[in-house]
């Protein structure tokens, strides 16, 4: 049941961007961030809200059939991307593109994990612009969802239903990455 309400949102979501990009805005360019990182690139980007509400703890909108839909609002969600060196030549433009890459944090993370030491040298030694974005259900700000969770199983819900928005907005900063 989990996977039918995820495909259904995704192919719902995907054919609202009708080929486009999702919408975003870039909030910060820091350029060069260290020896590794030619840019470390930040902003917010557009998806499909199929929640009740953006706060923690919602839940799906489900229509008679149990399906999820949106009401027509939108989900911002933060972005983090670092663009390596090995991406250009000597600084200049690239000789080829990098290849895309997402990066997902752990439980009660963020998009900022990306900056990580271990992940910038992978970057750069393997030629991937690493992209995040918070896996919303399971970033810092559901903790408190999370401990009523630990306490009282029947609050589940709360969480993977919220999990389905994170997925989507993954799957939309994946398009952002690859859309010309």
């Amino acid at each position: 049941s989990l996977a039918g309400k995820m495909l259904h949102m995704r192919d719902e979501a995907f054919a609202s961007l009708a080929g486009a990009s999702p919408s975003f805005t870039v909030t910060e360019v820091i350029e060069p961030s260290d020896s590794r990182i030619f840019r470390d690139v930040r902003g917010t980007f557009q998806v499909p809200l199929y929640m009740t509400t953006t706060a923690p703890g919602a839940l799906l909108n489900l229509d008679a059939n149990h399906l999820p839909f949106t009401t027509g609002g939108f989900f911002t969600a933060n972005f983090r991307c670092m663009v390596p060196y090995a991406a250009t030549t000597n600084g200049a433009l690239p000789v080829r593109p990098a290849r895309p890459s997402l990066y997902g944090h752990g439980l009660l993370g963020t998009e900022n994990e990306v900056s990580a030491g271990n992940v910038r040298d992978m970057s750069n030694e393997h030629d991937f612009v690493m992209c995040a974005t918070r896996w919303t259900g399971m970033g810092d700000d559901d903790y408190t969802t999370v401990l009523t969770i630990l306490t009282d199983f029947s609050n589940f819900p709360k969480l993977s239903e919220r999990l389905h928005q994170g997925m989507l907005n993954f799957l939309f900063l994946g398009r952002l990455m690859i859309h010309a």
